[in-house]
């Protein structure tokens, strides 16, 4: 993917940037124009990016990664998707999320305070209105190497968040 990428943004410069500027607008000009097309390039860049990381959660649902659904059993977490009913009776912001229905004492979700009827609404920047979502944020954070993620849940019509210390 990040071939992908760096391919990406050497289009996206290539086309950008004009092949040479005219000598018609003097230095400033130029100058005016490179920053311009400097712009032009990073909000390129950015949507690119922004694509890909949608492209990769589609890509990553397909398929579920076997070390994040690992990791969620020994997070302590035990997961299920909101009812209809329960997702017209969420009074916040958020429009889904996954029900916590079991907590191991002692794992990594007991120490962080994470209870039964929690309703994790998110992990890190990613929402988890599905499996395939948290399945996703945690295989993204053990690619990555992290040694925690932030956890966002409803808890009494309240969003809350800490942090989860993942076990390796």
């Amino acid at each position: 993917m990040t071939r992908l990428v760096s391919t990406i943004v050497l289009l996206a410069v290539l086309f950008a940037v004009p092949a040479s500027s005219s000598a018609h607008h003097g230095s400033d000009g130029v100058a005016n124009d490179h920053r311009q097309s400097i712009r032009e390039i990073k909000a390129l860049v950015k949507e690119l990016l922004r694509r890909i990381e949608r492209l990769e959660a589609s890509l990553s649902q397909a398929e579920a990664p076997v070390e994040a659904v690992t990791s969620i059993k020994r997070l302590g977490l035990e997961l299920k998707p909101l009812s209809q009913s329960e997702l017209g009776q969420l009074v916040s912001r958020h429009d889904r999320g996954m029900k916590i229905v079991g907590v191991e004492a002692g794992s990594a979700a007991a120490e962080s305070g994470i209870r039964v009827g929690d309703i994790l609404v998110g992990l890190h920047i990613w929402e988890t209105g599905t499996r395939e979502n948290v399945e996703y944020a945690l295989n993204k954070a053990i690619t990555d190497k992290l040694n925690s993620l932030k956890f966002y849940i409803l808890r009494d019509s309240q969003t809350t968040y800490g942090h989860l210390r993942l076990t390796r």
